[in-house]
C-alpha cells in the first residue's frame, strides 16, 4: 500500500515537474519571437531611414516643412525628392515621421515591454517557487518517503 502510495506521489510529482518544464519551454519561444521580431523591426526601419537619407544627398526629406532643421530638407511636391513613400510624410503635430521612424518606435517600444513583462514574470516565478518550496517542506503529502 505505502509503496502505491509512493509510486502515484513520484508520478505527480513528475507530471509536476514535466508542466514545470513546458511552461518555460513556451515562455522562451514567445521571449525568442518576440526578440527577433522587435531586432527586424528596428533593423527594417533603419534600413528604410538610411536609404532615403543617402538618395537624397544626406538629408532626410521632410513633407511640407514639418520640422527642417540641419538634419532635414523641406519639400512640397513628391517629384522633388527620391523615394517619397520613405521619407517623412506622415504628419504628427507638429512633426512628421516616415516609415522606417514607425518601426524603429515599434521594435523599441516592443522591446521596453519585453523586458518589463520578463522582469514581472522572473519576479513571479521566483515567488511561486518560494511558496511551493515552503509548502513542500511543511505538508507532508509532498514528501516522498523511501521505505526503511
Amino acid at each position: 500500500m505505502q509503496k502505491s502510495m509512493m509510486l502515484n506521489k513520484t508520478k505527480q510529482n513528475s507530471l509536476e515537474d514535466i508542466n514545470g518544464l513546458l511552461k518555460t519551454i513556451r515562455f522562451l519561444s514567445i521571449f525568442i519571437i518576440v526578440i527577433v521580431s522587435a531586432f527586424l523591426f528596428v533593423l527594417i526601419g533603419a534600413v528604410l531611414n538610411q536609404t532615403a537619407v543617402s538618395a537624397n544627398g544626406g538629408k532626410m526629406p521632410v513633407y511640407n516643412s514639418y520640422g527642417e532643421d540641419d538634419q532635414h530638407f523641406g519639400f512640397d511636391n513628391k517629384e522633388d525628392v527620391k523615394h517619397f513613400y520613405l521619407t517623412d510624410i506622415i504628419p504628427i503635430g507638429d512633426y512628421a515621421l516616415s516609415i522606417g521612424d514607425i518601426l524603429l518606435f515599434s521594435g523599441g517600444l516592443m522591446y521596453a515591454i519585453l523586458v518589463i513583462f520578463s522582469l514581472i514574470n522572473l519576479r513571479m516565478i521566483t515567488k511561486y517557487n518560494r511558496i511551493i518550496r515552503e509548502y513542500k517542506a511543511n505538508n507532508k503529502i509532498f514528501k516522498i518517503q523511501t521505505p526503511i
